[in-house]
C-alpha cells in the first residue's frame, strides 16, 4: 500500500491499494457503518465488514436527486448508526460525492471513506 498524507484544514491521508476488501475491514475494524455501492457494482461487492449494511444505490446521476438523499439518509437512520460510524462510498464520483454529503449531514457530521471506481471518484 503506498499512502499520501494531504494537509488542509482537516487533514486526511490518501491510500493507494490493490485490494480495497482488506484493506476496508483494517480501517474500520471494531466500527459500525453502511456501504453504498450502485447497482451497476453490486455483483463486485462480495462481502461488507462486520457491523456493516450495503445500501444500493441507483446508478450514475440518479444518484443526485434531493429525493434518493432523503430516501438514503432515511435508511441510514433505520440502522441506528451512531456517531462513531462511517459511511463508505464505493463507485464513481456521483456515488462518492452522495457519500461524503450523507456523511456531513448525518448527525451534523460522521467519518466517510471514498473508494472511487473512476479517475472522477
Amino acid at each position: 500500500m503506498k499512502s499520501i498524507s494531504i494537509s488542509a484544514e482537516r487533514s486526511y491521508d490518501v491510500h493507494f491499494v490493490s485490494s480495497w476488501t482488506e484493506t476496508l475491514a483494517s480501517f474500520v475494524r471494531d466500527r459500525e457503518g453502511v456501504v453504498l455501492v450502485p447497482q451497476s457494482l453490486l455483483t463486485h461487492v462480495h462481502e461488507v465488514p462486520p457491523g456493516f449494511s450495503l445500501l444500493p444505490l441507483p446508478d450514475g446521476e440518479d444518484q443526485k436527486s434531493g429525493a434518493n438523499f432523503l430516501q438514503v439518509l432515511e435508511k441510514i437512520a433505520q440502522t441506528r448508526l451512531s456517531r462513531s460510524g462511517v459511511i463508505v462510498g464505493i463507485g464513481g464520483g456521483a456515488t462518492t460525492d452522495l457519500a461524503g454529503y450523507l456523511a456531513a449531514s448525518y448527525l451534523r457530521g460522521i467519518d466517510w471513506i471514498a473508494i472511487p471506481t473512476s479517475l472522477a471518484g
